[in-house]
């Protein structure tokens, strides 16, 4: 090869790796559907004090709940209870779930109540991971949010 024709073939492969590093890294970015984005982020900044304000009242509610998946990992139950640990009954309860690792594919789940403060869903959870759980509960007047995060192994 002549030393005039190496340097535009020296180039030009060059080029030519950089399209297959760039088309493997897009490949790679979507084969699973890609990242997970968090639904609506450029708004909660701006619904940021809505946020702060809807904290200081379940701060000044003082409701918990606690999470927990069946045997087969083919349903959530969610136990909801007051500052007094009582049940919290007759709730309207709405929970978004997902896998971090697929946080762009949410199950939102309107919950049933069961026994008295205990609410349940069907919900395929038996990939393993970090689930998160987001719930919104509506009960005695009152709007109770919060997040729960479950390690399935």
């Amino acid at each position: 090869m002549k030393s005039g024709r190496f340097w535009p073939f020296l180039i030009l492969s060059l080029i030519g790796l950089n399209f297959a590093v760039v088309g493997y890294t897009v490949y790679a970015a979507t084969k699973h559907g890609g990242a997970g984005v968090e639904p609506s982020y450029d708004l909660k900044g701006l619904e940021w004090d809505r946020e702060r304000a809807q904290h200081a009242a379940n701060a000044k509610l003082g409701w918990t709940f606690s999470v927990a998946l069946s045997e087969a990992r083919d349903a959530m139950s969610l136990e909801l209870r007051d500052v007094e640990g009582k049940p919290v009954t007759e709730g309207s309860l709405r929970v978004v779930a997902f896998r971090s690792a697929r946080a762009g594919e949410r199950a939102t789940l309107s919950l049933v109540e069961g026994d008295p403060g205990t609410y349940g869903a069907a919900l395929d959870c038996r990939a393993k991971g970090l689930w998160v759980f987001r719930l919104e509960a509506r009960a005695q007047g009152a709007v109770f949010t919060g997040e729960r995060i479950v390690e399935v192994k």
